[in-house]
């Protein structure tokens, strides 16, 4: 299935990877350290930022600060309204047409699966439209990606591994999902306790992280005469590692035991289409009920570290079999085919 894929896609490119002994880009790295001047957010607004902070490098450094504190960051209206509606449509066809029945679905595996639909969003096929849309996406975000991966241009080419692709449609009075992470355990940190030394080996310490990225296709900032939620993303910021502000247990139990709670510290992340959330995979998180009378779309993403040892155990494998493997975030371009690069390399 494709999640063996995943996992045997992993196991063979580790095979090469230790044929390159001398490559020290492979060494295990370490906890990016937390700016103790800045606060969790606290409302959707803390966690806002603006695409064009994504195009200078001391913009995206003090993005990457703000990601470690709040292990999210949204952006508001990113995608512009045609690639917006271009994917929708996109989406509606694959779930109305028996003819894309060979579209992997993985609604059964999703939480609260009743009023769901959880399926791949095929990138390799005719549909070069969706992939343009989606690789230009990818592009933008790419310098902000490399630095919160820790990702070393000089190993790879400075690809970014894409291990997930796919789109969800929540519909009318669809419950709300328990409070979950994607993939378990911790992010790297730091210390979180008197005399534990920073430079613990991260297989102690937290492990290599995954990025998931969703793509709000739906207005969820209010419904038509009323203010009924259509059941959004709902996030807790600093929930991502146990030395951020949330990470503590007891935080987490009171958030998961009443997500609805504001005083808990959960945020809605109610948008206008073509917004751009990224949050660690290991960030507490839910998707809200909707009691509105309209459905809601969005695609998702999920990227990982370059070296990343294994597959992240918990993580639902959205993706095509056909694309398993196959894309990558090069460092210009958007996605990168690597079937295609290996086929260059061999000519």
């Amino acid at each position: 299935d494709i999640c063996c894929a995943t996992h045997l896609h992993f196991a063979k490119s580790n095979t090469n990877d230790m044929l390159d002994k001398f490559d020290d880009s492979k060494s295990k790295l370490h906890a990016i350290p937390l700016n103790k001047g800045l606060a969790v957010g606290k409302s959707l607004e803390d966690i806002y930022a603006s695409a064009d902070e994504l195009q200078s490098e001391s913009t995206i450094s003090s993005l990457a600060e703000r990601f470690e504190t709040n292990g999210v960051l949204v952006f508001p209206s990113m995608v512009n309204n045609a690639d917006v509606k271009c994917l929708s449509e996109h989406i509606r066809g694959i779930i109305s047409s028996d003819a894309d029945s060979r579209v992997s679905d993985f609604t059964q595996e999703t939480k609260a699966a009743k009023g769901r639909v959880h399926m791949a969003l095929p990138l390799h096929g005719e549909e070069e439209h969706i992939q343009i849309i989606v690789s230009n996406l990818l592009e933008g975000l790419r310098p902000l990606l490399a630095s919160i991966l820790q990702c070393n241009d000089n190993s790879n080419g400075g690809r970014l591994p894409l291990i997930g692709s796919g789109f969800m449609q929540t519909s009318p009075g669809a419950l709300g999902q328990d409070l979950h992470k994607d993939v378990h355990h911790w992010d790297r940190h730091g210390p979180t306790f008197d005399g534990m030394p920073e430079s613990w080996d991260c297989e102690h310490n937290g492990h290599p992280r995954c990025i998931s990225i969703q793509l709000q296709l739906t207005d969820t900032t209010a419904t038509p005469g009323g203010e009924k939620k259509m059941g959004s993303l709902e996030v807790l910021p600093g929930s991502h590692r146990p030395d951020a502000s949330n990470g503590d247990p007891s935080a987490v139990r009171r958030a998961v035991d009443d997500p609805t709670n504001r005083r808990n510290g959960v945020l809605s992340v109610d948008v206008p289409p073509g917004s751009v959330t990224i949050y660690s995979s290991r960030l507490w998180h839910r998707g809200g009920s909707n009691e509105s009378e309209r459905e809601r779309q969005f695609c998702f993403f999920t990227v990982t570290e370059q070296h990343l040892e294994s597959a992240p155990p918990g993580l639902i494998h959205t993706m095509q079999m056909d694309d398993v493997g196959r894309w990558s975030i090069g460092r210009v371009g958007g996605l990168e085919d690597r079937s295609q690069l290996s086929h260059r390399r061999k000519q």
